[in-house]
């Protein structure tokens, strides 16, 4: 049996804070990390780990960051301590936008802790 490859690697991801997720895109080409400083980062793989962009959407600890399929085009969504999920696409000039963000009641808001995207093969 062939034994698994197994590679570390630091990355000075230049949060203030502690990372509590990563993520790599669909062609592990793209990395996005979640932080406690409220910011998502997103870094080009390489030799290298360069920083292309920062996510300043929200106002509490990011939790986690999730890709969807390319299909899709270049799209990430992530969800916070502050109770909203969002989506955030990248534009041809390489910023990131939020199109789109979600939130409870102000009543019944809480956390949200995971966010994930369905399989490409059930999504329209």
């Amino acid at each position: 049996m062939a034994a698994l490859a197994q590679t570390s690697v630091q990355i000075d991801t230049q949060h203030d804070d502690l990372v509590h997720d990563t993520a790599l895109n669909y062609y592990g080409t793209t990395l996005a990390t979640a932080s406690s400083d409220r910011t998502v980062r997103i870094y080009e793989v390489g030799a290298t780990y360069v920083h292309t962009g920062s996510i300043t959407c929200h106002t509490g600890p990011v939790w986690e960051v999730s890709w969807s399929h390319p299909k899709y085009g270049t799209l990430l969504a992530s969800c916070s301590f502050d109770g909203l999920a969002c989506i955030h696409r990248e534009s041809p000039s390489r910023t990131w936008n939020t199109i789109h963000s979600h939130c409870m009641k102000e009543e019944e808001r809480s956390s949200i802790n995971s966010v994930q995207w369905a399989p490409h093969e059930v999504c329209v």
